[in-house]
């Protein structure tokens, strides 16, 4: 009996976004810092506009960009009964390209429109697909009892590097083994992309899945050592006393305790999968290894905000992942990717910019891609900026000086405006005045990537 092995690549959405961390400014990216005595303006330098974050991370990434959405469908070929045909077939979360063989050699792509946010931006390119041609005897399959979606959870959790499945489409494993990643970030082994290798046999189909994965060895101990971490910190957090303190300890944990992986992220502009780039979109990468991108994240946050009870999933757009959680009937945004950014210094800085944000300022610097399941986010209460008295819906400077005063003369002020133009208003005014605030030294402005938000850091 022949069978026909046909292998189709439809590309992965590990979300790398277009975030690599040498350009991941969002939050500070147009920084500037002048230094003076008081008075002393004229050797002020002029502010600078900060630039709109480029896309990140090459597979799917967060504030990378808009909605590029491309839609891709992978149709299995139906053989005669006198043949067995085997396709092979690679799925991502964010794309799937419809695959079309030839006798001899075919190439599928998929590309997305960049989308502009931090920077962190990678393009996705699909393998070739060969057709080479094979005997073998037939073996009817033995189909184990379950449903899909039960049979594949215990193949995960078993850590099975490859399930196979009867009597099903590529399909239906496809989508059910992209719904389990995406409800269970706990299962962070596997990346959310894989292959398939579909048989059939007359009337019957065996289907084997296949997950890219990071580097399973000592499967065991990495769970326990995760878990460990998980544990701890929802311990912690659980000791805060309402929602906004826990969901901001959760923030700030994974903002302080990882960081950005320009390496894996630059592998994925090549197309080049490999374990280390599989564990960097994982929750682990983010909270083991401490090194992750978007989709990684993403993944810690909702596992975190999960166990402590909230509804928390996660959000694409072109080349980026963020989240969404509820707390007190109220749904908001999170990215706690874009509120790690790398300043022009070169060093980690730590913005709340993106923690808790409505879909109204969240749309401008991300896209939100189409078909997904997301509830509307229009919460207001637990934005960071409001509820920590840090707003202003009109600039003025005496309602800068006294939010400065309120909270102790700091030397980092965070400030939200209440449209980009207040916010630029603020940035010229204080830029020009800043001694009549923070007296003589040195300060360093940023203005966020969404152009509502503005930072100052001073040193005397």
């Amino acid at each position: 009996m022949k069978i026909k092995f046909l292998a189709a690549a439809l590309i992965l959405s590990l979300c790398f976004s277009a975030c690599s961390q040498a350009e991941n400014t969002a939050g500070a990216e147009d920084s500037s810092t002048i230094s003076s005595t008081p008075y002393n303006s004229e050797e002020s330098e002029t502010p600078t506009e900060e630039t709109e974050p480029s896309t990140e991370n090459g597979e799917s990434s967060a504030k990378e960009s808009e909605p590029a959405k491309s839609e891709n469908t992978s149709d299995s070929k139906k053989t005669e009964q006198s043949s067995s045909e085997e396709t092979n077939q690679t799925v991502s979360a964010a794309e799937r390209t419809e695959a079309k063989t030839s006798e001899t050699e075919k190439t599928t792509s998929s590309t997305a429109a960049p989308v502009t946010t931090t920077s962190k931006k990678a393009e996705q390119t699909t393998p070739s697909a060969t057709t080479t041609t094979t005997t073998t005897a037939y073996v009817p399959p033995v189909a184990p009892q379950g449903s899909l979606y039960d049979l594949m959870m215990q193949y995960i959790n078993e850590g099975q590097a490859q399930m196979k499945f009867y009597n099903v489409s590529t399909q239906e494993v496809q989508d059910t083994f992209l719904e389990i990643m995406a409800e269970h970030p706990e299962f962070f082994w596997f990346s959310n992309s894989c292959r398939c290798n579909t048989t059939t046999y007359g009337s019957q189909t065996e289907v084997t899945l296949i997950p890219y994965s990071m580097d399973m060895s000592g499967l065991d101990a990495k769970r326990q050592q995760f878990d460990n971490i998980v544990n701890d910190v929802v311990s912690q957090a659980k000791k805060k006393s309402n929602d906004f303190d826990k969901l901001l300890f959760i923030h700030d944990y994974i903002v302080d305790h990882c960081k950005y992986d320009t390496q894996s992220a630059n592998l994925a502009l090549q197309g080049n999968i490999t374990q280390q780039a599989a564990q960097s979109g994982s929750a682990y990468g983010c909270l083991v290894a401490g090194k992750a991108v978007c989709s990684g994240y993403a993944a810690a946050f909702q596992l975190l905000a999960q166990k402590l009870d909230y509804d928390c999933g996660r959000v694409h757009g072109d080349y980026h992942e963020w989240n969404y959680v509820c707390a007190g009937g109220d749904y908001y945004y999170v990215d706690t990717t874009w509120d790690d950014p790398i300043s022009s210094s070169g060093a980690d800085v730590k913005r709340h910019e993106f923690f808790c944000i409505n879909e109204k300022e969240l749309l401008l610097s991300h896209v939100i891609e189409s078909g997904q399941n997301v509830p509307a986010c229009n919460g207001e209460k637990l934005d960071y900026y409001k509820y920590q008295g840090l707003y202003l819906s009109v600039y003025s400077f005496d309602g800068v000086k006294k939010i400065y005063e309120q909270k102790g003369k700091p030397n980092l002020l965070e400030l939200k405006f209440g449209s980009t133009d207040e916010c630029q208003k603020a940035y010229n005014d204080l830029y020009a005045n800043w001694y009549n605030l923070f007296g003589s030294g040195s300060i360093m402005f940023s203005k966020g990537t969404s152009g509502l938000t503005m930072t100052m850091t001073f040193s005397a």
